[in-house]
């Protein structure tokens, strides 16, 4: 990776929450951001979460660019990627959102 793109990686700022899943070793997980510009919330999967929120706030995700900058307000972990993919499709569901909701997450 190029020195000045590590450099605005590591300048982001990125919160955790810790879930119990979240502490677990795990090789994949999903995560919700919001946006600091529009309060929209976005839930996506990947291999490490804080990762993941630093490419999009770095624009390497065309869907998420115009809302940037993003702030990581929830992840859980998983052994396997279809483990992972199939909670990201669940909290993208209406049911999925109701929970997402109760979260109340801000």
């Amino acid at each position: 990776m190029a020195k000045r793109k590590q450099d605005l990686y590591e300048s982001l700022d990125v919160d955790t929450v810790d879930t119990p899943a979240a502490k677990q070793v795990s090789a994949f997980c999903i995560y919700i951001m919001r946006s600091k510009k529009d309060g929209r919330l976005y839930i996506g999967s990947g291999v490490n979460a804080d990762e993941c929120v630093k490419r999009h706030n770095f624009g390497d995700y065309r869907a998420t660019n115009g809302q940037r900058p993003w702030k990581l307000i929830y992840h859980e972990g998983f052994a396997t990627k279809p483990e992972a993919v199939k909670r990201e499709w669940f909290l993208k569901s209406n049911e999925g959102k109701v929970f997402v909701d109760s979260l109340h997450i801000k």
